[in-house]
Order: structure tokens, then C-alpha cells, then sequence
């Protein structure tokens, strides 16, 4: 799990750019 927290995947962040464009 500490290699996810230090990097985070390019899925997560697009997920997050995704959520942060709808609100």
C-alpha cells in the first residue's frame, strides 16, 4: 500500500479529475 500512497495511479487521478470537473 505504501507504493500507491507514495505514486499515485493514473485511474485514481483521472477519477479524481473526473469528480472534480462534475462538481
Amino acid at each position: 500500500m505504501d507504493f500507491e500512497e507514495n505514486q499515485v495511479p493514473e485511474a485514481i487521478l483521472d477519477k479524481l479529475t473526473k469528480v472534480c470537473t462534475c462538481r
